[in-house]
């Protein structure tokens, strides 16, 4: 290397000063990349939300203005303008008109405030209950019909009647009302009426015996007109057939009448003592029932009062010609006896006054028996335990098959409560089983602890009503007499007349 060459610098290392002049160190670049992403991030939601506004296609649909309850009626009123995008949601676009589309239709579920208006949330009137309407479906027979049936066509329903036949004059035919089948399905019609009306179409079809039948009413026909001029001409036709099946009148033989000096009088005749009936022309002992002794009442025996000839006897009561003064112990002979006379028929060949002989000494034998038993059980409950109460318990015997007595295993019973429109009523039962004593005959008397003789004593104020007492048939003991309590409760329960209706 010579004086004039210029030695090569040497190589200097990069300083602090050289690497802030010359570029960004690692943090920097990170910072400034997360720094551009937010920027991006921001202006993506801003253009989101700028594009989207101006594809928004918010429009003026029909919404409620109040809240409805279901089942009432709507009017304009209840109806206003509400701005949403309903894109493909059902919807009722809003004009002044649509809030009328439901004048005077009815509710179906309730609805709030607010709710954007569908077709399935409001019914007309006559296809939805309104108040205590009830739905009934009435069956109907199209074969008279020689025209198509559509539903809105104004018919007559028409009772088919029955044809008159020996032994059944049947009944005619005719127009039962005319009516409109608003809501018919091509078999039957759906109404909505009030309960009283909906009691009689539901009974309809079983009163008539059939369903009713359809007769369409021309267009502007007058139905009244066609229903009068219809069963003019069906009563005729029934007359008719009346007089077609009516034998001829035989001539009767002469009615029975009194003779001079005589009185007619009927009197009615039980024939409980006759398994196989009377017949006109038996002879038979009439028999004085007897009256069962009862705490105080003796009573009286069971006895023949006469014998008598049944001429002019329908089955029920037997028709005498008597002179004054018997007439009158004829006629008070069932109030004498407390009832009818028993008619007990007389065997062929019998001796009368023998068999009238014997009963009257068996039967007052039985008698006798009964007022011992009577005075033993009212010996037995005259006195009281400590802190026991009389108890006075009037009793009806009325369903009773014979006058209850001290002794007889018998039921005491809730008469029940019939059922009123708004009471379903409360079915007859069977209180309790007991052995009667102290009874005479109308007022149950014994003694019991204080507790039962409140309840007792209070028991016809909360029936409201006298208890019953019914002599069990069959003696039962400890054993059966819960199956006889069940098998009464249950039969009760069953027939018990309770309705209401149902419906």
């Amino acid at each position: 290397m010579t004086d004039t060459e210029t030695p090569d610098p040497e190589p200097q290392a990069l300083g602090p000063s050289r690497a802030r002049g010359g570029g960004l160190s690692a943090s920097g670049r990170r910072i400034l990349f997360i720094a551009l992403g937010l920027l991006i991030l921001l202006g993506s939601v801003a253009g989101f939300y700028l594009t989207s506004d101006a594809f928004d296609e918010r429009t003026e649909v029909l919404v409620t203005a109040v809240d409805i309850a279901p089942g009432a009626f709507v009017s304009a009123a209840d109806f206003e303008a509400a701005s949403a995008a309903m894109g493909e949601i059902p919807h009722i676009p809003w004009t002044p008109e649509a809030a009328f589309t439901f004048e005077g239709w009815v509710a179906v579920e309730a609805v709030s405030a607010g709710s954007v208006v569908t077709g399935d949330m409001f019914a007309p009137p006559d296809t939805t209950p309104v108040g205590d309407q009830l739905e009934v479906v009435v069956p109907l027979d199209l074969s008279y019909s020689v025209t198509p049936v559509s539903a809105g066509d104004t018919v007559l329903l028409i009772d088919p009647g029955v044809e008159p036949s020996v032994g059944d004059l049947g009944r005619p035919r005719r127009v039962i009302q005319s009516l409109e089948l608003n809501d018919f399905d091509g078999e039957s019609v759906r109404l909505l009426v009030p309960p009283e009306e909906w009691i009689e179409w539901k009974a309809l079809p079983e009163i008539l015996g059939v369903s009713p039948q359809v007769l369409p009413v021309s267009l502007g026909g007058d139905p009244t007109e066609v229903a009068e001029r219809l069963n003019t001409i069906w009563l005729a036709e029934y007359l008719a057939g009346v007089a077609a099946v009516t034998p001829a009148v035989v001539e009767e033989p002469p009615e029975p009448a009194p003779g001079p000096g005589e009185l007619e009088v009927r009197v009615p005749i039980d024939d409980s003592l006759a398994p196989e009936g009377l017949d006109a022309g038996d002879l038979v002992l009439l028999v004085d029932a007897g009256l069962r002794p009862a705490g105080s009442v003796p009573g009286r025996p069971r006895s023949v009062i006469g014998r008598l000839e049944l001429e002019l006897f329908d089955g029920d009561e037997v028709r005498l010609f008597a002179s004054p003064d018997e007439w009158a112990r004829w006629a008070a002979l069932p109030e004498t006896l407390g009832g009818a006379p028993l008619a007990l028929p007389v065997p062929d060949g019998s001796d009368v006054d023998e068999m009238t002989a014997r009963l009257d000494a068996l039967w007052l034998a039985e008698w006798e028996a009964q007022l011992e038993e009577v005075e033993s059980a009212a010996t037995e409950t005259a006195t009281p335990q400590p802190g026991e109460f009389l108890v006075t318990l009037p009793l009806d015997a009325s369903l009773s098959s014979r006058p209850p007595g001290n002794g007889d295993q018998v039921l005491i019973l809730d008469p029940g409560a019939g059922g009123l429109e708004d009471d379903g009523g409360r079915p007859p039962q069977v209180l309790e089983w007991r052995v009667l004593e102290g009874w005479d005959g109308s007022v149950l008397r014994f003694w019991a602890e204080a507790d039962r003789w409140a309840y007792y004593t209070f028991l016809p104020e909360r029936l409201d009503a006298t208890p019953l007492v019914m002599v069990v048939p069959e003696p039962v003991t400890d054993d059966t007499v819960e199956d006889l309590l069940r098998d009464v409760n249950l039969a009760l329960l069953r027939w018990f007349p309770s309705e209401l209706v149902e419906g």
